[in-house]
């Protein structure tokens, strides 16, 4: 990961932290919040010193794929799961386990992890708690803008399901 200052363009920082990849990565205040896959980070974006570190190996998720934002937490969408941390001090806050699986739709609270065979689990960011529905393979999910109602199209069936 590098830095350049906007005055210039010449490089500010850089570090090799993440030599295999980078999920990816959100401004928070002055800090970046990025994930390496296997720890979340917070880096001061004025000098590139890591405030945290956190080994994401505790959330019992797999590898973590992608970063969202929710309220004053950062989410990890990993390969088998969903958790939550603290975007101040990146303490876990929940995590559950689900399937292999990956991220589908996020709207407001909820989160929707699909499955290969298009089974589905609509996650609770506000305790990681979630719902399941198997949903027959080739299926297709939509969630609706308010996050309250998942549709499930399978061929010619269209299930509604609450969030909640």
């Amino acid at each position: 990961m590098q830095a350049f200052n906007t005055t210039d363009g010449s490089l500010a920082w850089t570090t090799e932290r993440f030599k295999k990849g980078v999920s990816n990565s959100f401004v928070s205040g002055d800090n970046i919040i990025v994930s390496s896959g296997k720890a979340l980070y917070s880096i001061k974006m004025a000098d590139g010193n890591v405030n945290y570190e956190v080994p994401l190996k505790d959330d019992g998720i797999g590898t973590g794929e992608k970063l969202e934002v929710y309220k004053d937490k950062v989410v990890v969408i990993a390969t088998k799961g969903v958790s939550t941390h603290n975007i101040s001090d990146g303490k876990l806050v929940a995590s559950n386990k689900y399937k292999k699986s990956f991220l589908e739709a996020y709207e407001g609270d909820f989160l929707i992890m699909k499955t290969d065979r298009a089974d589905i689990a609509c996650f609770d960011l506000k305790d990681c708690s979630f719902k399941q529905f198997k949903a027959k393979n080739g299926s297709e999910i939509s969630l609706t803008e308010d996050g309250n109602y998942v549709y499930v199209y399978e061929k010619k069936d269209v299930t509604k399901l609450t969030a909640k």
